[in-house]
């Protein structure tokens, strides 16, 4: 008898069964709920993963896939791949960088340099690193913008020049 009572526990144990989870991109409904980490689209009565909105996804042909997967997945107006991030500091003007030098002049403004006029006495080098940037040529012989010359970025100036500094 000992051995019967197991056997008669195990046997009404084994018959019972337990509907398995769905899992995402089938029908769901209360009585065939959704699996773990998804949730039951009241929209489409699919299992979707959790974080997933119906709208992100095309369900038609997409199953158990997140926007992330693939191009296929996310919404048709998105870029794919995405775009690079664009800077949102803009660069500094050469009037931000150089203004204060005494006797500054713009004369040219490119996207990496900037070309400038000034009265101070010394070497463009020396000008350029004060603002933080480097010497690319410097310019005598002349007033102003205009110059006759050009020369080394440790010439030295004795009533100003014109520089020419990376921006």
């Amino acid at each position: 008898m000992r051995i019967v009572g197991p056997l008669i526990l195990f046997a009404l144990v084994a018959g019972c069964s337990v509907e398995p989870l769905t899992s995402a991109g089938r029908p769901c409904s209360p009585a065939a709920p959704c699996g773990p980490y998804t949730h039951c689209d009241p929209a489409t009565k699919t299992c979707l993963r959790d974080g997933v909105d119906s709208a992100v996804v095309d369900l038609p042909g997409v199953t158990d896939r997140s926007p992330w997967d693939s191009p296929a997945a996310v919404k048709k107006d998105l870029p794919w791949p995405p775009p690079p991030p664009t800077d949102i500091s803009p660069s500094p003007t050469c009037d931000q960088i150089f203004g204060a030098v005494s006797g500054y002049q713009l004369c040219t403004q490119t996207a990496t340099q900037c070309t400038f006029a000034c009265s101070l006495p010394g070497t463009c080098g020396d000008i350029c690193l004060k603002e933080g940037a480097k010497c690319i040529e410097s310019h005598s012989g002349g007033t102003g913008c205009a110059w006759s010359k050009t020369d080394k970025c440790d010439y030295v100036f004795v009533f100003g020049g014109v520089c020419v500094c990376e921006r």
